[in-house]
C-alpha cells in the first residue's frame, strides 16, 4: 500500500510540475526583449495586429490574443428500464463552459522614428507568457 502511495504522489508532482506558471515580473521580461524593434519586426513576431490607431504624435498597435476553451463536455444523470420491471428514465445535461483566455498587447511607436517606444500587457498572466513565450522564440 505505500509504494502506491508513493508511486501517485509522485505522478502527481510531475503532472503539477508540468504546468507552467508566469509572474507578472516574467511576463514583463519578455517584453523588454522587443523594446527596441521596428515596427515591421515587432509584427513579424506578434503578427498583423488587431488595431491601428495613429495620432498626431504617434502611432498605437494593439494585438488581442484570445483562446475560448468551449468544452462540449455535459454533465448527465438519469435511469433507465431493466429487469423484470419497467423504470422510467430522466437525463438532465449541463454543458460546462469556461471563460476565455485573453492577452491585450499595446505597443506605442513615434512616428518620427520606427522604433518601439512602449509595450504593455494586459490579461491572464500565464496565457500571456505562454503566447509571448512561443511567439518570442519562433
Amino acid at each position: 500500500m505505500k509504494i502506491s502511495y508513493k508511486a501517485a504522489v509522485i505522478v502527481a508532482t510531475l503532472v503539477l510540475s508540468a504546468c507552467t506558471h508566469y509572474t507578472v515580473a516574467e511576463v514583463d521580461a519578455q517584453l523588454d526583449q522587443l523594446k527596441g524593434l521596428s515596427q515591421d519586426q515587432l509584427i513579424a513576431i506578434l503578427g498583423v495586429p488587431n488595431k491601428q490607431i495613429k495620432t498626431e504624435q504617434k502611432r498605437h498597435l494593439e494585438w488581442l490574443l484570445t483562446e475560448v476553451n468551449s468544452s462540449s463536455s455535459r454533465v448527465s444523470v438519469g435511469t433507465g428500464s431493466g429487469g423484470r420491471g419497467w423504470f422510467g428514465a430522466l437525463g438532465v445535461s449541463f454543458p460546462i463552459s469556461s471563460e476565455p483566455d485573453t492577452c491585450l498587447i499595446r505597443a506605442t511607436f513615434p512616428l518620427d522614428t520606427d522604433t518601439l517606444e512602449t509595450i504593455d500587457w494586459e490579461g491572464d498572466q500565464n496565457y500571456c507568457g505562454a503566447q509571448l513565450r512561443q511567439k518570442i522564440k519562433n
